[in-house]
């Protein structure tokens, strides 16, 4: 059932974007399955008046809870990292190598997961999943990028702890969840903050992009025989597939979660 919701979740935001952009068309809604030949399913809604695709992976328990008490943020830090670039394309280089391409690559995080969108021309999706492909097994290493992002996560930590409203709702959720991860803040704060490395978003990447934890859906102009094969070729095959998200628990948040679970 849970499966089941995450595919409904991630499909959602294409159905929302596609039904307004047809909306005065009476566009019927197919929603599709198709399974790729490293067993992985996703959902797809086929639709070939635009030559538009729009593409999102999750991945389950990678979000901000999960993330260890001495490394809050971590998984934030990791979403702006990603949007720089990998090791082959950084920084504006990346940056131009999209633009090129019209092609939109966003990065981001809640509590429980961690989002990945991808908008493209159809003609450019094998291209924009190289892309993807490069970031998510060779992020960019440059010290430059990386103490540029740790200072403006420091920074925006500062200004939101001189807003009384961020303040008012970090102690409504320290109330409201005791004891549970989602009382921390996705942006962590300045000491765990200032704690990550490079290592650690090494194996914040390693332990939390799993093929086994990913949800996958697509909207546009899609053929899915050729999509099936464009995930494996650059995502799935060359994904880890051990459940080893669930390392990056500690045994007492385990715990903790368990217990809410419950609930």
């Amino acid at each position: 059932m849970r499966n089941v919701l995450y595919y409904i979740t991630t499909l959602i935001f294409f159905i929302g974007s596609f039904y307004n952009a047809y909306a005065d068309n009476n566009v019927n809604i197919n929603i599709q399955k198709a399974t790729t030949k490293n067993n992985v399913s996703y959902l797809y809604v086929e639709h070939h008046n635009l030559p538009i695709i729009s593409l999102t992976l999750a991945f389950k328990k990678a979000g901000y809870a999960y993330d260890t008490p001495d490394k809050q943020g971590l998984a934030y830090f990791t979403s702006q990292i990603l949007k720089e670039g990998s090791q082959n394309s950084s920084g504006i280089d990346f940056i131009k190598q999209l633009e090129s391409k019209g092609i939109e690559l966003t990065f981001n995080i809640d509590q429980d997961n961690f989002y990945i969108t991808v908008k493209t021309l159809s003609e450019n999706l094998e291209y924009a999943l190289s892309l993807l492909s490069d970031c998510l097994l060779y992020p960019t290493n440059d010290d430059e990028i990386f103490d540029r992002i740790k200072d403006e996560q420091i920074t925006h930590i500062k200004s939101l702890y001189s807003a009384p409203n961020f303040i008012a709702e970090s102690e409504l959720f320290n109330a409201i969840f005791e004891g549970h991860p989602y009382s921390n803040r996705n942006y962590g704060t300045i000491s765990t903050v200032s704690n990550i490395n490079e290592e650690d978003v090494q194996s914040y990447i390693k332990s939390s992009f799993d093929k086994n934890q990913i949800v996958i859906s697509a909207a546009g102009d899609i053929n899915s025989t050729k999509l099936s094969n464009l995930l494996d070729k650059y995502l799935l095959s060359k994904l880890p597939s051990g459940n080893i998200c669930c390392q990056r628990h500690t045994t007492k948040r385990n715990n903790v979660c368990n217990r809410w679970s419950t609930l």
